[in-house]
């Protein structure tokens, strides 16, 4: 059961509960757009980031995997291909996580006023 189906299956099998909670992040920012504004946006827009960048380095992967065989790339080479997309990949979460702070502290108002203590 060694088939290059397989294996991207049991990738994104692997990925599933991240891809699963990026998917729930559309939803709600979808659902919640005309009540929340700005918020659910960078919401929407940070699930959308990290959705796209889980699915898009899977497939990457898989892609550059087969490639270094058919292409003969050297082991120095096939490690430096990988760690460049390692850290576009780490730039691309960084942003979805952003966003994702970000909504969490937009608009909100304080809970109660601060004073000055003398």
């Amino acid at each position: 059961m060694n088939s290059p189906v397989y294996y991207l299956l049991q990738q994104f099998a692997y990925a599933s509960p991240q891809i699963l909670v990026y998917l729930a992040g559309v939803a709600l920012g979808i659902f919640f757009i005309k009540k929340y504004g700005t918020a659910a946006m960078l919401v929407l827009g940070g699930s959308v980031i990290l959705l796209i960048t889980t699915i898009g380095q899977t497939l990457l992967q898989f892609y550059l995997f087969r490639a270094r065989v058919s292409y003969g790339w050297s082991a120095a080479g096939f490690a430096q291909v990988l760690s460049i997309v390692a850290v576009l990949t780490s730039l691309m979460r960084a942003v979805g996580l952003a966003l994702w702070l970000i909504a969490v502290f937009i608009a909100r108002k304080p809970k109660t006023p601060v004073t000055d203590s003398v």
